[in-house]
């Protein structure tokens, strides 16, 4: 009884968080970003995955965790999609902390930061998965040309994967 009242709650939940999270879709925000160094390289991030400089993620202070973003740079007009997985930075002038793949993709790493523009575009259940850098994949396509296409939500590996959880 008191595992489906939990599956019950959690599922709850999760369908508000994602509500919250998809009335987001379209918030836009200016600022500075920079991307991760490589001794982070396997440690956990704040959603107990583990990071992966390869991986087009990124970590921002207060936007859900799967929270899709397309990240401009306003320099060179490149852009890349990426997926909230940590938080961060905890600079004050900075916004956004990168992988390192997705810094590449935008043309930032020499740099090390540079002014960005992020767009919500919805959350990580809409698309099968964010490419690995290198993979023969339409990241190199214009975001335009990508169709989102929803994918269903399995509350029990969610529940499992999260830290200190087992399977209920």
């Amino acid at each position: 009884m008191r595992k489906v009242l939990l599956g019950g709650l959690l599922l709850t939940f999760f369908q508000v968080l994602s509500l919250h999270a998809q009335s987001l879709i379209g918030y836009q925000q200016k600022g500075r970003a920079s991307y991760y160094a490589s001794k982070f390289n396997g440690r956990p991030t704040a959603s107990g995955e583990k990071f992966s400089n390869k991986k087009l993620t990124a970590a921002h202070r207060t936007l859900p965790f799967n929270t899709l973003l397309k990240v401009t740079n306003p320099a060179n007009g490149k852009e890349v999609l990426v997926r909230v997985n940590d938080r961060g930075p905890f600079s004050p002038n900075k916004m956004l902390d990168l992988s390192l793949a997705a810094a590449e993709r935008l043309g930032i790493v020499q740099a090390g930061v540079a002014s960005v523009i992020v767009e919500v575009v919805g959350m990580d259940d809409m698309v099968a998965d964010l490419p690995v850098a290198g993979s023969a994949t339409d990241a190199d396509k214009p975001l335009q040309a990508r169709t989102l296409t929803p994918r269903p939500i399995v509350l029990n590996q969610r529940i499992a994967a999260l830290p200190g959880r087992g399977k209920l």
